[in-house]
């Protein structure tokens, strides 16, 4: 009879992808993702979070495949394209604060 009912599967990983599976989230700034690289090199980075006017910035950029709404209500979350909130700050400069 099996225990657990678990089934085990050999897989082989190479530096790349277990650089990729370990690949830190970008909910706070850090100076590096890589969370592999610095677990192999015995090193912690910190982290802090982001301020409101770098998060529009940074889900505005190439780097952030992510998409939010900057007026969507917390419970009920409405995505929408950065393209959309590019827009937003463009026209409501006066709402950032740098």
């Amino acid at each position: 009879m099996e225990i657990g009912r678990w089934k085990t599967l050999k897989e082989r990983f190479n530096l790349d992808k277990l650089a990729r599976l370990f690949h830190a989230d970008d909910k706070k700034v850090r100076t590096e993702y890589d969370s592999y690289r610095l677990a192999r090199d015995n090193r912690a980075v910190g982290s802090r979070a982001w301020t409101f006017r770098e998060l529009q910035l940074y889900m505005a950029s190439d780097r952030s495949q992510k998409f939010f709404d900057i007026e969507a209500d917390p419970l009920r979350p409405k995505i929408v394209p950065r393209d959309y909130i590019i827009e937003w700050i463009r026209l409501h400069p006066d709402m950032i604060d740098l």
